[in-house]
């Protein structure tokens, strides 16, 4: 496909919205008053401000991609992990934003091999991601686009148990015909239901060296279980974010500026490739 044609396919929304922002002369040279100019400055660093949390917070990220790179090159031979995105090339985390990580073969990389199977290689992804705790609804391997992914979304949700809602009686009456008498069902259920299970050998340290194992196990990968993130296997991202930060550690005030304009660019929904619209690498 050509260049020409792909952008007016893909990107014929945002054109079109470009064109009409631009067709307003006023839009291109309006004069701004200074102290409106200092008031946008002001606005513009407290929002920088936010957007990061500081070494702290930043730790956590770090720690993360150490236990997925822990993970994945245990199960995955000659494979490791690297963060990409704007926590790296910004050098910043909100604390509540996704992280975006790629799993890489470093050896077929310098060796120019032909291209993987990347859906297969998701999959695998994904595998070892429950291997160390991950719960089926927690992850989404997206195979159908054009760079394929494995998604971790945190699901608060309550136990199974709690969703189904039990019909309550509503007066005292009905609530004895529904439960009867409590010491005779209590007393009918316990000569029914329970009987005495003897065994010849003491389970209770079986049960405390796995349940021991299970939690080491979940505590050792326990801040990449408390992180969203998005994991595909390309190299491109990696790339293109470190090309992005030598521009940026070039000078604090574009690298404050390009932290603004991501966040209006996704609050105003120019951000948003999905729909046509531009990516946070082309914003940047």
């Amino acid at each position: 496909m050509e260049l020409e044609e792909h952008i007016g396919l893909q990107h014929f929304v945002f054109i079109r919205w470009s064109t009409e922002v631009l067709a307003r002369s006023r839009n291109l040279t309006a004069d701004i008053a200074a102290e409106n100019i200092a008031a946008f400055g002001r606005l513009v660093a407290e929002c920088v401000t936010n957007q990061d949390k500081g070494p702290e917070a930043f730790d956590m990220v770090v720690r993360a991609t150490d236990q997925l790179r822990k993970a994945i090159s245990q199960r995955m031979r000659g494979h490791s992990v690297f963060l990409f995105g704007s926590c790296v090339s910004y050098g910043c985390w909100d604390g509540v934003g996704d992280a975006d990580f790629t799993v890489l073969n470093l050896d077929r990389i310098k060796k120019e091999l032909v291209p993987i199977n990347e859906e297969a290689k998701i999959k695998n992804i994904a595998s070892v991601l429950r291997s160390i705790g991950f719960r089926f609804d927690e992850l989404e391997p997206v195979l159908h686009t054009r760079v394929p992914i494995v998604r971790h979304v945190q699901k608060d949700s309550p136990p199974p148990l709690l969703r189904r809602q039990p019909r309550i009686p509503a007066h005292w009456e009905e609530a004895q015909e529904t439960v009867g008498d409590r010491e005779k069902e209590q007393e009918q259920f316990s000569h029914s239901n329970l009987r005495p299970f003897v065994l010849p050998l003491d389970t209770r340290p079986v049960c405390d060296v796995l349940d021991a194992s299970q939690l080491s196990k979940l505590e050792s990968f326990r801040d990449i279980r408390a992180l969203d993130f998005d994991v595909s296997c390309r190299a491109f991202g990696v790339r293109n974010s470190w090309f992005l930060r030598r521009y940026l550690e070039q000078n604090n005030v574009v690298r404050c500026g390009g932290v603004f304009l991501k966040k209006w660019s996704k609050k105003s929904g120019v951000n948003n490739p999905v729909k046509g619209f531009l990516s946070s690498y082309a914003v940047s």
